[in-house]
């Protein structure tokens, strides 16, 4: 399932599941993780977010929390329930994965807080979950009765030891982070949401699109066709709900723009 405000941002199905299978699993929470890299430009961490996901390093995640000009993106990476390379085994079958941009002990923005709080509300609810804990201590097992729990890395059974301590490092007051999911929330229309995220894309990042049930991929500019499914190597490609096909193609793809799948 696709977060409806997140950018798609396509990671590598290689780096998910273990010997070529269980590339899903049920999940009972979520870790949080920082990147412990600060992107400079802003508006390059699209770029440098493919480059991490399809590098030859053994990880991968669900969800990437970026700075941007004062405010912050949420990027998807892979479907949550999607057995992800970010904290273990244990951890990786029974726990979707949230990195954010930053480096510890620097404390998270005020922007990518709200955005987290946003991202756990909505996986809460697509989860059929209740209301999410955070947990104390290093846990010995993953149990379902645990869900929906949220960790730090060191939390997590048989996870590598790093640097990667939101709330031991204090980048996270996880009794605000509780009281913010718990306030009434104060959600975007769906309207706004996709405003935002054409405003985000047609600003800041000159990709491709594609929209939901339509194979074709479209770039921005009015591109001529290009029939060869090899001009597409290495490309992002940012998804966007078929309702938003109609607002944009006029304007902005003006000779179609349009490459064959």
């Amino acid at each position: 399932m696709r977060c409806p405000f997140a950018i798609w941002l396509r990671g590598p199905l290689e780096k998910t599941g273990y010997n070529g299978s269980q590339k899903t699993h049920a999940k009972v929470g979520v870790v949080l993780h920082t990147m412990e890299y600060e992107s400079e430009p802003a508006w390059d961490d699209a770029g440098t977010l493919y480059n991490a996901l399809f590098s030859e390093r053994e990880a991968s995640w669900t969800f990437s929390i970026c700075k941007f000009f004062g405010g912050a993106l949420l990027f998807q990476h892979y479907e949550i329930g999607a057995v992800c390379w970010a904290q273990g085994w244990q951890g990786n079958l029974w726990l979707d994965s949230i990195e954010t941009e930053g480096i510890a002990p620097g404390k998270f923005t005020e922007p990518q807080l709200a955005l987290l709080v946003k991202t756990l509300r909505w996986i809460e609810e697509a989860q059929g979950w209740r209301h999410h804990w955070i947990v104390t201590g290093r846990q010995a097992t993953l149990i379902p009765q645990l869900a929906p729990a949220i960790f730090e890395h060191a939390q997590v059974p048989g996870a590598p030891a790093t640097n990667c301590a939101v709330f031991t490092n204090r980048q996270i007051d996880g009794a605000k982070l509780l009281a913010a999911l718990n306030a009434e929330e104060d959600d975007m229309t769906e309207a706004e949401i996709r405003e935002l995220i054409q405003k985000v894309i047609l600003e800041h990042l000159p990709l491709a699109v594609q929209f939901d049930g339509d194979p074709n991929v479209y770039f921005f500019g009015g591109l001529t066709r290009v029939d060869s499914p090899d001009y597409l190597a290495g490309v992002k490609v940012v998804s966007l709900p078929s309702d938003a096909k109609a607002q944009l193609l006029p304007k902005h793809f003006p000779d179609g723009g349009r490459v064959a799948p």
